[in-house]
């Protein structure tokens, strides 16, 4: 086959659970740049990538959305309340309980992922409406699989440090920051090239405690 032997990843751009109002919503899908360049990376070195972006698949005007997913944030799976801009809204990465709802449809996002056919998998999460669904979809994909999970992205990037330790309880990775260098240095590791203290800008759990690597940042060339 002409992909045997090459490391496989499957990079996700997750949905998002956004205030709806059928008045004024504006249904926006930006490019998602940043796993273009994690993907383009990743090919050079000769990896086997793909892209999915549900946020196009899955969104408010999807008729497979469950209904509570469609409504108003007044009270929600998400422990969410509406105009509350408190950390405290993400719920379920502190209770790991969310609306028996919900699950039918994480596992048809995990159907769609077919996590089985790769060897990492990971998620850009662009902002705050991706990430307790982000989470509660990679809990189930751990309780399935025993494939790695590595998350990233702006929102990572800015708010990822308030959700340790709670985070590893669905994640096995944490990349802050630059993510081109950082997610070939830690498939090297995963391959058994590296140690993984060697992994820039990674975070991670081990023996029940956090340990966060030094932060490099790279311009833009040599990503």
């Amino acid at each position: 086959m002409e992909d045997a032997g090459r490391f496989k990843v499957k990079l996700i751009v997750p949905p998002g659970v956004d205030h709806y109002n059928p008045a004024t919503y504006v249904h926006e899908i930006s490019l998602p740049y940043g796993i273009g360049v994690l993907a383009a990376s990743l090919r050079q070195r000769n990896c086997h990538v793909e892209l999915e972006d549900f946020r196009i698949r899955y969104n408010v005007f999807h008729e497979s959305l469950p209904n509570i997913l469609k409504q108003e944030f007044k009270t929600s799976a998400f422990g969410k309340r509406k105009n509350s801009r408190s950390l405290k809204k993400f719920g379920f990465i502190r209770s790991q309980e969310m609306d028996p709802d919900i699950i039918p449809f994480l596992y048809r996002m995990l159907d769609f992922i077919g996590a089985e056919h790769y060897d990492l998998i990971g998620f850009s999460i662009l902002s705050s409406v991706q990430f307790d669904l982000t989470m509660m979809l990679c809990q189930r994909l751990k309780q399935q699989t025993d494939k790695k999970v590595v998350v990233g992205g702006p929102f990572i990037n800015a708010y990822g440090k308030f959700f340790y330790p709670g985070i590893f309880n669905c994640v096995d990775y944490v990349i802050t920051g630059d993510g081109a260098i950082p997610l070939q240095a830690l498939i090297d590791h995963l391959r058994g090239k590296n140690n993984i203290t060697q992994i820039p800008n990674l975070t991670y759990r081990k023996d029940e405690k956090v340990f966060s690597n030094p932060i490099e940042k790279y311009p833009l060339e040599d990503m």
